[in-house]
């Protein structure tokens, strides 16, 4: 009799994993085919199950992390999609032909990135100031391990105030 309900236990807890195997390649797929809330979904019921569940607990993850992206994109300013395709015909075209040529952190297109991202229109401006004002920075600065000399958005943007970001 014991051995049965040994053997019943054995059998209960492999087709539980299996049940739980299949629930993950589902959420995966979910997640591949675009439904990212279904997937979300049977994450969340593969983990209410067992929270020690590490391959669900991290697709979970991945998913709220990929629709915190999304939420972002949603919100961009306007402007930001002429930018970021400047900056991709730059480094698809332009930056291999010259090489790295920006000797401040941020380079020159990732600082237009983020103004444009973070101020819309008002990135054109911005970095028109920053291409102006380079040698200056780069001769009054000092250079970090890497040769290159910090000049962040954040030291530039303080004009804006707080409302706009």
């Amino acid at each position: 009799m014991f051995a049965a309900l040994f053997c019943a236990a054995v059998w209960t807890a492999v087709a539980e994993g299996a049940e739980r195997l299949e629930a993950v390649r589902l959420a995966r797929e979910l997640a591949e085919d675009g439904c990212p809330t279904l997937a979300a979904r049977e994450c969340r019921r593969v983990v209410s199950g067992d929270p020690a569940d590490r391959e669900a607990a991290a697709l979970l993850r991945t998913l709220a992390a990929a629709e915190s992206m999304a939420s972002v994109d949603r919100q961009r300013p306007r402007g930001a999609w002429l930018a970021e395709g400047i900056v991709g015909v730059y480094r698809r075209w332009i930056r291999p032909a010259i090489g790295r040529r920006c000797s401040l952190s941020p380079s020159c297109s990732e600082y237009f990135l983020q103004a444009a991202r973070r101020h819309g229109w008002l990135a054109f401006p911005m970095i028109a100031d920053r291409l102006v004002r380079e040698p200056g920075v780069v001769a009054a600065g000092a250079a970090g391990p890497d040769g290159r000399v910090a000049d962040p958005l954040e030291e530039h943007d303080v004009w804006l105030g707080r409302s706009r970001r």
